[in-house]
């Protein structure tokens, strides 16, 4: 969708007939599109024409493409956050965060991160190993990536240049909830969006695989929900966190991404149908 915020109105742009999730822009000017179901997409918004770019990697297909980055060389970074797909609901409609919810679960580490050359549409598997790979962003120099390891309450660096190339470390963990989208702020830094607070059943239960191996049959709505905790970290251009913002109001609970313009940060989350502004210079 395209929104304006002056008049406070959407339009529909295209239908990609999958489940979109993350987006930014290409080298020629296309909109590329993490698909849940359908992979990396390039979709043309004057024709409305749509190219799948990567689908399959390294002998594996894409089970769960989630968010994008793009280097200034044109190249695209994207995350593949499972081998467990969206789950379709009697309603037709996918269930993106049901499989988030048993990847947790299970602990099951099949989350990668994906290069791909925009020319020659090439695919290789730059991390693996990741417990439901989330946002993904480039460093300012473009020398490494940070990703977000939702099931383990993490941050993951790879770097990608210099004499570390290829080193992958965690250089933030045991962080107060699961980290979601990650987007790039004014100073170097990052905002980083936690979706809901950390599960003190979920973090008791981790080392006992037969009792998640039962829970997992229980429905999800008979399981205890977290309040509704809106978190937001401002992490230094060095990955150090700054700060933490958090609003337990249930105003905007949830939040699952923050992006900064113009002075503002742009809130978005998963389980309201509108979209809040915090103006930086009131922090």
């Amino acid at each position: 969708m395209r929104i304006d915020p002056q008049k406070r109105e959407y339009y529909h742009e295209v239908f990609t007939g999958g489940r979109p999730l993350g987006m930014a822009f290409g080298a020629d000017g296309r909109l590329l599109v993490a698909d849940a179901l359908l992979g990396l997409l390039a979709i043309d918004l004057k024709t409305k024409s749509i190219e799948i770019l990567c689908n399959y990697a390294n002998d594996r297909p894409v089970r769960f493409a989630n968010s994008v980055a793009v280097a200034r060389d044109g190249t695209v970074y994207f995350t593949d956050s499972s081998d467990i797909p969206p789950v379709q609901e009697p309603t037709g409609l996918y269930n993106t965060h049901h499989s988030a919810v048993v990847q947790v679960f299970v602990a099951n580490p099949t989350g990668r991160v994906i290069r791909v050359d925009y020319i020659t549409k090439q695919a290789t598997v730059v991390d693996d190993n990741l417990s439901f790979a989330n946002g993904i962003s480039l460093s300012k120099n473009e020398d490494f990536l940070i990703v977000c390891d939702l099931g383990r309450n993490a941050i993951r660096r790879v770097w990608l240049a210099g004499p570390q190339k290829g080193k992958r470390e965690y250089v933030l963990e045991n962080l107060p909830g699961f980290p979601d989208n990650i987007q790039r702020a004014s100073d170097g830094g990052w905002w980083i969006a936690l979706a809901s607070q950390r599960s003190k059943l979920i973090d008791a239960i981790h080392p006992y695989p037969l009792v998640k191996a039962i829970l997992l049959k229980v429905p999800l709505s008979w399981t205890p929900r977290p309040p509704p905790l809106a978190q937001i970290l401002k992490i230094s251009p060095d990955l150090k966190v700054e700060y933490r913002l958090f609003d337990d109001s249930g105003h905007i609970p949830v939040v699952t991404d923050a992006m900064e313009y113009q002075g503002k940060l742009y809130l978005a989350a998963v389980n309201a149908h509108y979209w809040a502004v915090l103006d930086l210079k009131s922090l």
